[in-house]
């Protein structure tokens, strides 16, 4: 279902990315609730944090499965980015909300943001990967 093409250089993208993803938005969301309690912004980071690192994970996979799922061009390049932040956020939201984060949106706002960035790159990446797929096997 969440068949990514299986290159080295694609597992090292995706576990540097995740483990940046994982310090930068958590430090992140720390520093955005200051005016908060200790254990509350401890909370939000780590929230926060883990839920990059693990999201950043997926969202390759999520991608590459909305990917597949286009045949138009032009759709299978902004679609599968679209739909992944959409989902992201909305998860995002709700466990923010459910930890009583107090700025959910200052929170929350720059990691989609740049997640939005990471997906469309992702799927460039993919696209990419299958041309040249592709072209390998044409020239067999």
């Amino acid at each position: 279902m969440f068949n990514v093409p299986k290159h080295r250089s694609n597992t090292i993208y995706i576990v540097a990315s995740a483990l940046f993803a994982f310090f930068l938005w958590g430090i992140w969301a720390a520093y955005v609730n200051k005016d908060s309690t200790l254990n509350q912004r401890l909370l939000s980071g780590i929230l926060q944090g883990s839920l990059s690192l693990v999201l950043t994970v997926v969202m390759v996979g999520i991608v590459n499965f909305f990917y597949q799922q286009f045949e138009n061009s032009k759709m299978k390049l902004i679609l599968p980015s679209v739909l992944t932040i959409s989902c992201t956020g909305t998860l995002l939201s709700i466990a923010h909300f459910l930890a009583n984060t107090p700025n959910i949106i200052r929170t929350i706002l720059p990691p989609l943001c740049v997640g939005l960035a990471f997906c469309f790159l992702t799927t460039i990446k993919i696209n990419k990967i299958q041309k040249d797929e592709k072209n390998e096997s044409k020239g067999r």
